[in-house]
């Protein structure tokens, strides 16, 4: 939505996060005895009281993020926030706020119990009403850029909606009775995004079949498209493949800089260059399923070594069916629990074993780690997964020797992923 978001009144322009902030702060995130440490760390570095108190403060706020990226946007663990139940949610807090104004109550801090008693009552008929208000307002954003000239040969406007397919059944039939923008079924456009709803407007003044030659259009149009994309590779600060002029509004339309995400050629030698509808549905099917695969290898990746550095899975030179890595499940026989000799290996066989083995690991690390956040302290959290990191880099170090090159590109990736996760968790 342009310029239009979730958890804001769209015709005051009041956010209304501290409502949110209320919902998805939880007590427990306001002990602090376990950060104490790693605050007095912060301060004890020295500097003038200013630069003291801005460490802490940004270490503080380090640790929230944290804390509610999981909550918010969502993750492995955490559902996150999905824009029907905002929006809901959004409107039940506007109503609230109407009738606690009439009463003379509108000023309430949202810590008030008023709120939330009051948003209760929202009958489920204003809440729909919001909703379909908040979309028609969000889609009267959405205009052409251009105006054609007087007694241009227009066609009929077309108008579309870009959603992902989870949110169907909450906004597919306000959508389809929008006065400014109205979407049909078969004009909504699946996303993979759940936290955007865009929509598109296209006025176009020039049928098709109009155009003389649409091979030579194309030709016109690649021209212009491969010279740009040329150029842009002469700057410095663009990413390479990306335009120093984009072309489309949307970059899918040039395929810049991923050419993988283009869209299909509609010409006649798009089809006999197999660029066509069919070849792009079917690239777009592979590459779909290559990044769920690397996704899923990626978790499985993450999962491994976090179960390495909280001893679930344990490299074991005398195990009792040979030399190497272990599952500690011990509703496992010995055989069963052996991995492979080498961490490569061990990884792969990891990666095969049934759901409810790499569960019982998954449960194992989120339950150990889960417990040490819960109490706040960074020293404890880092004597754990620091020298899990100085270990992997210690194996990669002396892997000439010991597994050879799979071994040393295994925990290339390896180091890769578990130094995202610690970005990724503020650990």
């Amino acid at each position: 939505m342009l310029d239009v978001e979730v958890l804001q009144d769209h015709r005051s322009r009041r956010r209304l996060w501290e409502h949110l902030y209320r919902r998805v702060v939880r007590p427990s995130d306001f002990q602090l005895s376990g950060a104490l440490g790693r605050l007095a760390e912060v301060a004890g570095e020295g500097g003038a009281e200013l630069d003291v108190q801005r460490r802490v403060i940004d270490e503080l706020l380090r640790i929230a993020k944290g804390t509610l990226r999981g909550r918010i946007e969502g993750d492995r663990d955490e559902r996150g926030l999905r824009l029907d139940e905002e929006l809901a949610f959004e409107a039940r807090l506007v109503s609230a706020e109407k009738r606690l104004e009439r009463r003379g109550e509108g000023a309430a801090p949202a810590s008030d119990p008023a709120w939330a008693e009051e948003a209760r009552r929202t009958p489920e008929a204003d809440v729909a009403a919001y909703v379909k208000d908040k979309l028609e307002h969000a889609a009267s954003k959405c205009k052409p850029f251009i105006t054609l000239n007087i007694g241009a040969p227009l066609l009929p406007d077309k108008a579309y909606v870009v959603m992902h397919p989870e949110y169907d059944g909450a906004f597919a039939d306000h959508l389809a009775h929008l006065s400014s923008h109205r979407i049909d079924k078969g004009q909504i456009i699946p996303s993979e995004d759940p936290h955007t709803l865009v929509f598109y407007y296209a006025q176009l003044g020039c049928p098709l079949h109009a155009i003389r030659s649409m091979s030579e259009y194309e030709r016109r149009y690649l021209a212009v498209k491969d010279k740009e994309l040329a150029e842009a590779a002469k700057l410095s600060g663009l990413p390479k493949g990306a335009p120093q002029i984009p072309i489309h509004q949307d970059r899918n339309w040039e395929g810049a800089p991923d050419p993988e995400s283009r869209l299909f050629r509609i010409s006649l030698d798009g089809v006999k260059a197999n660029e066509a509808k069919l070849a792009w549905t079917e690239r777009g099917a592979a590459r779909r399923e290559r990044h769920g695969e690397l996704a899923v290898e990626g978790d499985d990746l993450c999962d491994f070594s976090l179960g390495v550095a909280f001893g679930l899975i344990r490299h074991r030179p005398d195990g009792a069916a040979g030399e190497g890595y272990y599952l500690e499940d011990p509703d496992l026989a010995h055989e069963d629990a052996r991995l492979g000799k080498f961490r490569d290996q061990a990884f792969a066989a990891y990666r095969g074993r049934m759901d409810v083995q790499k569960r019982w690991v998954q449960r194992g690390w989120t339950a150990r780690l889960g417990r040490l956040e819960e109490d706040r302290d960074p020293a404890v959290i880092r004597g754990v997964l620091d020298p899990h990191a100085a270990e992997l880099e210690r194996q990669l170090k002396v892997s000439g020797s010991v597994g050879g090159k799979p071994v040393a590109e295994h925990l290339g990736r390896e180091i890769a992923s578990f130094a995202a996760f610690r970005s990724e968790r503020g650990l």
